[in-house]
């Protein structure tokens, strides 16, 4: 039986702290702005969510192990691993990561879904070398392609093809070799049944680096971006001051806070 646009995709929103920063609020609260799907916080075992709960008590909660929040390692160990995928594998056919250093400036989730692709994230302009690994060592570089898919801060992914490419994967030094992003993006460039969306999809998904050379690309604004408050603020600024006014509007006791 086809799925519902309900159960397209599951909002997977990563938080570690009792208390976000106020731009981390607003990121949070423009997903209830856009009316993006099955919002789910994934948080340590113990950690106290009430703030979250009480700007939205319709969110859902996913609990891993303390040990995966620790560092920028031990979270990419964890989005590396099927377990994480498996919490949501059952009910939801695409996994949306939201970093709350990311913003959305429409919900364009479905279309992305539609089109079918394994991986979608902020493209990288320079990219990656596509290093060859053979019998499983240290790479070498075989070749001057590269490639350029993508960022996983915000990122869409298809559950069963990803689970599927980590269980093929299991033991293999790319896991290592690579951040999370870089992995599934050099995969997703090179595997046989695993594939990252084309650069330019990508930039219509998600920007981070060198948004105004892919706007010029592309000719229009993303979904989405990545990393405003570190990269390019200026252009990332210029986009977020609509958006802001109308959450202070509803949400007053932020503007000051």
């Amino acid at each position: 039986m086809p799925s519902t646009p309900h159960q397209r995709y599951v909002t997977a929103v990563p938080v570690y702290k009792t208390i976000p920063t106020k731009t981390e609020t607003l990121s949070l609260l423009q997903l209830r702005e856009l009316d993006i799907a099955n919002v789910t916080l994934v948080c340590p075992e113990g950690l106290n969510i009430q703030y979250y709960l009480d700007l939205w008590p319709d969110l859902q909660v996913q609990r891993y192990s303390p040990e995966h929040f620790v560092s920028v390692q031990s979270y990419n160990d964890l989005v590396i691993s099927s377990a994480f995928y498996q919490a949501f594998a059952s009910q939801y056919e695409y996994l949306l990561i939201y970093q709350l250093d990311a913003f959305l400036l429409s919900n364009q989730i479905l279309t992305f879904c539609n089109q079918g692709y394994d991986y979608y994230g902020a493209p990288w302009k320079i990219g990656f070398p596509q290093y060859r690994f053979l019998f499983n060592r240290w790479p070498i570089k075989v070749n001057t392609k590269r490639f350029h898919v993508g960022n996983g801060g915000l990122s869409l992914r298809k559950i069963s093809s990803t689970m599927d490419l980590l269980q093929r994967k299991e033991g293999h030094i790319s896991k290592t070799f690579f951040m999370e992003d870089a992995f599934f993006g050099y995969w997703g460039s090179v595997d046989q049944y695993f594939h990252a969306c084309p650069i330019l999809t990508a930039a219509q998904f998600s920007l981070e680096m060198d948004p105004s050379y892919w706007v010029e690309k592309t000719g229009m604004l993303p979904m989405g971006f990545h990393g405003f408050e570190v990269w390019h603020q200026d252009f990332y600024n210029s986009l977020l001051q609509e958006s802001y006014a109308k959450l202070y509007e509803k949400y007053p006791q932020l503007k000051n806070s």
